[in-house]
């Protein structure tokens, strides 16, 4: 567990230094822990506010190229967010045209459709 540092003139001290307590409380001792997404959006939004990367970063042991990462992943959700809200895509039709009315009977009571790797079966019930 890090020893508390002394207190820095940076305005955006005591957010860093709640951001690291909160990610050495969630990482309990193991440096290698996955950070969840809610504290990574908190360290984006310290950033965001004007704290310093590298006052982060030393902070709560986190490195540059993590920060690098959070932030293309914030960026490419929140466009995938707005790409998907605007306007929904549109349902994929397929026609199935019988040559024959009469095949139909052929069919033993059963439609198999075979798409990639799925298949969805179809069988009459037998009342």
């Amino acid at each position: 567990m890090r020893h508390p540092r002394p207190h820095s003139t940076s305005p955006h001290a005591r957010r860093i230094e709640r951001l690291a307590a909160a990610i050495d409380a969630h990482r309990d001792g193991n440096p290698r822990r996955h950070v969840p997404r809610a504290l990574r959006a908190q360290v984006l939004a310290a950033i965001e506010a004007g704290a310093p990367v590298s006052a982060v970063c030393e902070a709560c042991q986190l490195s540059a190229s993590q920060i690098t990462r959070w932030r293309q992943a914030a960026d490419s959700s929140s466009d995938g967010a707005t790409a998907s809200t605007a306007e929904p895509a549109s349902p994929r039709i397929l026609s199935v045209i019988d040559a024959d009315p009469l095949e139909d009977a052929r069919l033993d009571g059963e439609i198999e459709l075979r798409i990639g790797g799925w298949h969805v079966s179809l069988r009459r019930v037998v009342q």
